[in-house]
């Protein structure tokens, strides 16, 4: 009976307008920051105990299965953040990414270093041709 609740209450959720759900949050929020700080504490202590009570359910294989999955979810999104954190600061050093070395294909042509370098003597252009400093007379 419950999922068949629950199948419909998800049914609903998808099927409600962006207007309506914007609604919703907003009374969620304004509930949920309308507690006291008791309530809050309540709250905060019944949920815990609910994740104790599902972990302490798990089988050992089924409890290193999830905490593998959360291990590899984590170190994705590590990965993900140094990623995003080392794009912004290569974008401007070249415009295009050539492969490794050791996954070269053979239509890669033999003028990467070259052009390589070109890039780097355009970035450092700009630099070069900074304007002349006002020279005051006194």
């Amino acid at each position: 009976q419950r999922h068949v609740y629950n199948a419909k209450r998800r049914e609903q959720y998808h099927r409600q307008l962006e207007g309506s759900r914007v609604k919703r949050r907003e009374r969620e929020r304004a509930r949920y920051h309308s507690l006291t700080n008791d309530a809050a504490k309540d709250r905060n202590a019944r949920r815990a105990r609910l994740e104790r009570e599902r972990y302490q359910r798990l089988k050992p294989d089924e409890l290193e299965s999830k905490n593998r999955k959360r291990r590899e979810r984590a170190a994705m999104a590590r990965q993900k953040k140094e990623a995003s954190a080392v794009a912004p600061a290569s974008a401007g050093a070249a415009t295009s990414i050539a492969p490794a070395p050791d996954v070269a294909s053979p239509n890669v042509k033999e003028e990467l270093p070259a052009a390589e370098g070109e890039a780097q003597e355009s970035a450092a252009a700009p630099k070069e041709k900074a304007e002349p400093e006002p020279v005051i007379s006194v």
